[in-house]
């Protein structure tokens, strides 16, 4: 296709969707009949933006009301509340919503007062409305599961997955989100279901899984650009780029938010530039540019206010204040951070109330308060060892659901049958009681068979939690659960520059004592070397496998002398061990490479561990049997 050609369909589109949109606002409709076709194809019209929609739709629920057409007006206000939460227009859904409450409360229509109800979902934090929640939500569920129309379904319980994913409850959050994607699958709804995958990703993203996020992520921009939906693609570049930012390559973050920037600008989507101007600032403080980052979350703040959305005012006060203690503005710096501790307390989320947290320990570091940073940083350590205990025990939580339902049916249908002996057989009372007697020792053979169930599964998932962070030779932590552990340990130290040390140590000449006296006594050194280090370190340290002979050894709050006490320790516990099959007379030794946090060398862990390997090697060309530190 020639540029010309390409010029001329560009201007024909424009012209097509300017004069759809000059036909509908002065169009008269004969009937209500004619507008709610119209209003239906309108709604599955997928040529046309939602912002476009939004704009067309403000006569039509104008002239319904006018002409007091009670269906089409709430059939139409009712879409455009969908299209105005979407879009994050949540005052302007608000309104609408208080304006139609009065004809929907007189409604027979089960649809519309399942789209309301979930409406009154994404609306709730903005509303502050006063009620419980999981009332709404189940009748949101129970509504969803008994309608037939599967798009309205699915739409349905992904809201309440998005609500889940927003308080931080990711299990059940997937849950709906699983079962979302069933009922757009059956109704074979593409667009859909890419927005399902866009919410799965986001979980991702939160739970410290970039790289799944973005698989998640281009499976959901491929199908968008399938559909033409350009409003999910430009959400689509800006997930992308948040992605892109866990994985510490800023150059292409970077590229995705100025992309999703300049999308969300030609759609005149206001929260998706604001979106993208957010995540262009957060990576100005990435890159430590923080008056760019201020200038850029300043900019945004009105805006952001003004969407209604706590959670995105919540973040941008918390970089605003994280800017300004950088730039030494803390008298500014703690005026926002006490207005994000209102926020907070509003949106009763661990994840806001970590986040927060963070700030505040940075700020009061920052200006000398360390007994509060440290008060502050506990709270967090504490907050988030919470939140992820209870992430683990909602499954268990589930099961235990799942019990007491089988449970209640098994009495129901007891109950049941008890009152059909009774009416029909009343003369045999005595054979009812022992009906029942055999009907309650079965009942306890089932809780006690269900109980012990759910104890050996539980058990169960503990050993292979426990499999999963353990080196199966040696029962020291494996690979993957010391660096969890180090990386954890990392993020403190750059908070309040505690000193931080990272050990490898390696066993001297150990192919020689495998090819000498065979691999099963290798695995005897391995064992015995695992068993000392185990002894000699402090309560506070860790260690773990980190590779065949290679351990590594993570000492906290640690000075330069400990070094050579660990290492004369170590080396003393390994000499007098007794190994089986190994001769008195051979001596195993072992080198260790030591690198402290240096918050000027090291932009990340890996820098830091690569900094004692080096020294590793150094002391392995030094002759063995030594450490270096740096």
């Amino acid at each position: 296709m020639n540029y010309r050609v390409i010029v001329n369909l560009v201007i024909a589109t424009f012209i097509f969707s300017f004069i759809i949109k000059q036909t509908t606002a002065v169009q008269e409709f004969k009937s209500e009949t004619q507008m709610l076709e119209f209003v239906e194809s309108l709604e599955n019209d997928e040529a046309l933006s939602e912002f476009e929609k939004i704009d067309i739709f403000k006569p039509i629920i104008e002239q319904a009301n006018t002409l007091q057409w009670d269906s089409a007006y709430l059939v139409a206000a009712t879409i455009q509340m969908q299209l105005l939460t979407s879009s994050d227009n949540i005052q302007d859904a608000i309104k609408l919503f208080d304006a139609t409450e009065t004809i929907a409360s007189q409604s027979q229509n089960p649809v519309l007062a399942l789209k309301r109800k979930v409406i009154a979902l994404e609306t709730w934090d903005a509303r502050a409305t006063v009620g419980d929640i999981e009332v709404l939500i189940e009748e949101i569920v129970s509504d969803a599961m008994a309608i037939n129309d599967l798009n309205t379904r699915g739409k349905s319980l992904l809201a309440v997955g998005v609500y889940r994913y927003l308080s931080g409850d990711y299990v059940n959050a997937i849950e709906m989100y699983d079962s979302a994607f069933v009922a757009f699958e059956a109704a074979d709804n593409k667009k859909q279901k890419a927005y399902v995958l866009t919410s799965l990703g986001n979980v991702s993203t939160d739970k410290g899984d970039p790289q799944s996020a973005l698989t998640y992520f281009t499976k959901a921009r491929k199908i968008a650009i399938e559909t033409g939906d350009r409003f999910l693609e430009s959400m689509l570049e800006f997930n992308m780029g948040m992605a892109e930012k866990e994985l510490g390559n800023l150059k292409e973050a970077r590229e995705y938010m100025a992309s999703a920037l300049l999308m969300s600008d030609e759609l005149r989507d206001e929260v998706g530039v604001l979106y993208a101007q957010l995540g262009i600032a957060f990576l100005d403080v990435d890159n430590n540019q923080w008056a760019s980052a201020l200038e850029l979350f300043q900019k945004a703040l009105p805006g952001v206010v003004a969407s209604g959305s706590e959670r995105l005012h919540l973040d941008t006060l918390l970089g605003i204040a994280k800017s300004q203690t950088q730039l030494d503005l803390i008298e500014q710096a703690n005026d926002n951070l006490i207005k994000s501790k209102e926020l907070v307390d509003n949106l009763k989320s661990d994840v806001a109330h970590i986040n927060y947290l963070k700030v505040a320990t940075s700020l009061n570091h920052y200006i000398g308060n360390h007994e509060l940073a440290y008060n502050l940083l506990k709270e967090q350590r504490d907050l988030e060892e919470k939140f992820f205990e209870e992430e683990q025990q909602k499954q268990l939580q589930k099961y235990q659901v799942e019990f007491d339902t089988v449970l209640k049916e098994k009495e129901n249908a007891a109950l049941v049958a008890e009152n059909q002996s009774q009416q029909k057989r009343l003369e045999e009372q005595e054979k009812i009681k022992e009906l029942n007697r055999k009907i309650i020792i079965l009942s306890l053979l089932l809780v006690v068979g269900l109980i012990i169930f759910l104890v050996v599964q539980n058990k169960n998932r503990v050993h292979f939690k426990n499999m999963a962070l353990r080196d199966f030779l040696t029962g020291a932590p494996n690979r993957r659960a010391i660096l969890d552990y180090a990386n954890l340990r990392y993020e403190e130290a750059k908070q309040t520059d505690m000193p931080l040390a990272f050990v490898l140590i390696d066993i001297d000449e150990f192919k020689i004592v495998n090819d000498r006296f065979g691999h099963n006594i290798g695995d005897e050194v391995l064992k015995t070397f695992a068993n000392a280090l185990k002894s000699v370190i402090r309560q506070q340290d860790r260690f773990g496998r980190y590779g065949g002979e290679e351990w590594l050894l993570i000492l906290t709050d640690t000075k330069e002398p400990y070094i050579e006490v660990i290492f004369e320790r170590l080396k003393t516990k390994v000499t007098e061990s007794d190994i089986v099959g190994v001769p008195k007379n051979c001596v195993i030794t072992f080198s260790m490479g030591v690198s402290f946090y240096d918050n000027h060398l090291d932009n990340s862990i890996e820098d830091s561990i690569c900094r004692a390997d080096k020294n590793l090697y150094k002391a392995k060309a030094s002759g063995r049997n030594c450490f270096i530190v740096s």
